[in-house]
Formats: C-alpha cells, sequence, structure tokens
C-alpha cells in the first residue's frame, strides 16, 4: 500500500518547476518609498493595475518536460495548454486515450517543434503508474 500511495504522491507532484528572481525583483530588498500625504496614497492605489504580459513568464519553463495527469480534458487539459505554450514538453496521462489524444492534437498547434506524447495510466493501479515512470525516466 506504500508504494502505491508513493506514487500518487510522485503523480500529484509530477512537476515541480523552480523560478528565480528576476532582474525586477533586486529591488525587493530596498527601503520602501517615502509615504505620500494622507489621501494622495489610496488615489494612487486605485489608479494603478497591475500590469500582465502573457507572453513572458517568471518561471523559465522552456526546455522542461511536465507531466500532467487528468490531462485528456477540463482543468488538466488547459494545464497541459498553458505548459506547452511556455515551450515546454507535456506528457499527458490519463485513463481516457481519446482524450489525450485529441489534447496532443491542441497542444501541436500550439508547439510543433516539441514532442507531447499522451498515455494511457490509471492510478489507482501500481503497475501502470510503474511503466509511466519507468518511459518518463527514459525521456
Amino acid at each position: 500500500m506504500l508504494k502505491i500511495r508513493q506514487y500518487v504522491f510522485w503523480l500529484v507532484l509530477c512537476c515541480i518547476i523552480t523560478g528565480h528572481a528576476s532582474s525586477d525583483d533586486e529591488s525587493a530588498g530596498s527601503s520602501p518609498p517615502e509615504s505620500l500625504p494622507e489621501g494622495e496614497n489610496e488615489k494612487n492605489d486605485k489608479d494603478s493595475k497591475p500590469e500582465y504580459d502573457p507572453g513572458t513568464s517568471s518561471l523559465e519553463l522552456q526546455g522542461r518536460l511536465a507531466l500532467v495527469t487528468g490531462g485528456a480534458s477540463g482543468i488538466g487539459r488547459s494545464v497541459a495548454m498553458v505548459l506547452a505554450r511556455e515551450n515546454v514538453t507535456v506528457i499527458v496521462a490519463d485513463i481516457n486515450k481519446t482524450g489525450g489524444d485529441e489534447t496532443i492534437i491542441y497542444l501541436k498547434m500550439l508547439s510543433s517543434h516539441l514532442h507531447h506524447k499522451a498515455m494511457y495510466v490509471d492510478v489507482r493501479n501500481s503497475t501502470s503508474v510503474g511503466f509511466l515512470i519507468k518511459c518518463i525516466e527514459l525521456e
């Protein structure tokens, strides 16, 4: 039973992605700017909007390999697509092989230069999970 839990735990934590501070974050340790007179702080807080650029990421994901369990549909498919946009090679592991193959079609539209793969995996079966792990180790 412990081995199955270890496999499931490994699958849940399938892709550990670490980031690093960008040059913009270097100023995070500096002292805060002087306060503005009362009332002006509120105005500036309301006027300032956070900027988001969907074309960049604070994490360096390019060239990584990610395992997405449940990637044949729903949130798993969405996660796989976001990773593909970040130039991550994605392995979609699901009991729905047809849905996994459909996800791979979408991923190839986003990043055709990467070798994405769909695999039939039943996380309730330790043999299936063990086979998945061996395949990933060979990647």
